[in-house]
């Protein structure tokens, strides 16, 4: 099948969101399948990125929402191109990633792509709806020619249904792990090979990660277990509460790794 992979975020940058959508595309295709993904880009970051198979949707701006950045394209002006570009491919499969994300030309124009089956994703979870509502007559028009939705958590769904009420009809598919990356003959770090248990926490230093949460429960887990230590991997820097809580519990072991590499995580 030939298979389209839409994205509202930049692919050249980490994220959930588009990690997954660039380990789905190689499974598609080591199953025999034509892919393309459709994405935002920073071009000097472009580099390894499959030209071959791979639509560029204009360059991405750096936009506030749900307490992160998200890196978008507000190119209204590749409306047309991005229908072109869908008609031209005859794909079988538009498998669409956030339809309700709240910018306009990109889910109208792969909707309005008659031959194909559409699919849509979607993963976040939002605690305010008030930039959804402005859109609820778009975000209502690609909703409802959508022919198979899934969702990745029970709060993924909860985020649809309080924005379009009365729509249950949902597969729950959670995102998928690549264990062999975990696996195999990996050189570990020396440095954390020191005979203590390493938790590691992967993810933005935002609120929404739950650093914080995990902290709590290590402070709990540190006084029976002193051998244990947590590896922070990721962008960002401590806001005032992680400091607050690494300070008034006193937390040892505790070591901000920064952003690594993929091959640098796996150790």
């Amino acid at each position: 099948m030939k298979i389209a992979l839409v994205s509202p975020y930049d692919i050249t940058w980490p994220g959930g969101v588009t990690a997954h959508i660039s380990y789905l595309a190689r499974e598609f295709a080591d199953m025999g399948h034509q892919v393309k993904i459709l994405a935002p880009h920073t071009p000097s970051r472009a580099v390894g990125l499959d030209s071959e198979n791979f639509f560029p949707l204009g360059r991405s701006v750096p936009v506030p929402s749900g307490g992160s950045i998200a890196r978008l394209s507000l190119s209204v002006w590749m409306y047309p191109r991005v229908r072109r570009c869908l008609a031209d491919g005859n794909f079988d499969i538009v498998h669409f990633h956030e339809p309700l994300a709240p910018y306009l030309f990109m889910p109208l124009a792969m909707l309005q792509n008659y031959n194909s089956v559409n699919i849509g994703t979607f993963h976040a979870f939002h605690e305010s709806t008030k930039l959804y509502k402005i859109f609820t007559p778009f975000i209502r028009q690609s909703f409802d020619r959508l022919d198979g939705r899934i969702v990745v958590s029970p709060m993924a769904k909860l985020h649809v249904q309080r924005l379009l009420p009365g729509n249950n009809e949902f597969s729950e598919i959670p995102n998928g792990i690549d264990l062999s990356q975990f696996s195999g003959n990996i050189d570990p770090i020396p440095e954390f090979m020191d005979g203590k248990v390493n938790i590691l926490f992967v993810g933005r230093l935002e609120k929404r990660k739950g650093l914080n949460v995990l902290l709590d429960a290590y402070a709990r887990l540190k006084w029976n277990h002193p051998s244990v230590r947590i590896l922070v991997v990721g962008p960002g820097n401590p806001d005032k509460k992680t400091y607050r809580i690494i300070t008034e519990r006193n937390l040892k072991d505790v070591i901000f790794v920064g952003g690594v590499s993929p091959t640098q995580l796996v150790r």
